[in-house]
């Protein structure tokens, strides 16, 4: 069997810079490796299993931060043999009207905000998603970035669903882990676990204690650690 492949997707106001510490971990297990950039902060590039020789025959393993799962092609989630899910959701906003209706108006508050000041919504933004750590780093190209791009992700975020990916059989068998930390501050556990209610009995989900949405960055030794049971696919 040829080596495994493992693609990122990072969420919405990230780049594939915040993948440095997997990346790097992947080439020690000589897993090949490639993470995929929107372009909200410089050029974009594209990631496919296709990319990697042998690929056909080598374990599939694909990471998706938040947004990040929407953002991955429903023909790859269809392809991958694992499914590593950080900090995300099957639909962005609560189904409880009330829960719905506040977090509505926060993400128009948002997007009012980036047509004026777009800068300081990013700073508080990843604030939020680094708490109850602070923010590491600024990423990379984070002075230029591709505002309509932003809106308009921004918008399908709080539009988007994950229904049509659960039409194929086979990606309804892979294992799969979601991660959540207990401090989120941008999709609460409880989204959380209605991703582990829709993708059913061969979903396991991992809490982090003390940690916020930027978990896959700020906690990668602890998230990696209880990937050990899954190690099979990194080999």
């Amino acid at each position: 069997m040829n080596s495994p492949v493992a693609i990122a997707y990072h969420g919405w106001g990230f780049n594939a810079s915040c993948w440095r510490s997997w990346g790097q971990q992947f080439d020690k297990t000589k897993v090949k490796f490639q993470a995929f950039d929107r372009g909200y902060f410089g050029h974009p590039a594209e990631a496919s299993f296709e990319q990697a020789v042998g690929f056909e025959r080598s374990p599939k393993i694909l990471l998706v931060h938040s947004y990040g799962l929407h953002l991955c092609p429903i023909a790859q989630l269809q392809q991958a043999d694992l499914l590593i899910i950080f900090s995300s959701f099957s639909e962005f906003h609560p189904q409880r009207v009330s829960l719905r209706r506040r977090s509505q108006s926060i993400l128009q508050l948002m997007l009012n905000q980036l047509d004026a000041n777009p800068q300081l919504v990013l700073e508080n933004f990843r604030s939020k998603c680094y708490f109850p750590q602070s923010e590491p780093l600024q990423p990379e190209g984070h002075l230029s970035y591709n505002l309509e791009l932003l809106m308009s992700d921004l918008i399908s975020l709080g539009e988007t669903s994950l229904s049509l990916a659960m039409t194929c059989e086979r990606w309804q068998q892979i294992p799969k882990i979601i991660f959540h930390g207990t401090q989120d501050q941008i999709v609460s556990p409880d989204r959380a676990q209605a991703l582990l209610n829709l993708l059913g009995s061969h979903a396991e989900y991992i809490k982090i204690p003390d940690a916020g949405h930027a978990l896959p960055f700020t906690h990668f030794q602890t998230c990696w650690s209880a990937l050990n049971t899954y190690a099979a696919y990194f080999s």
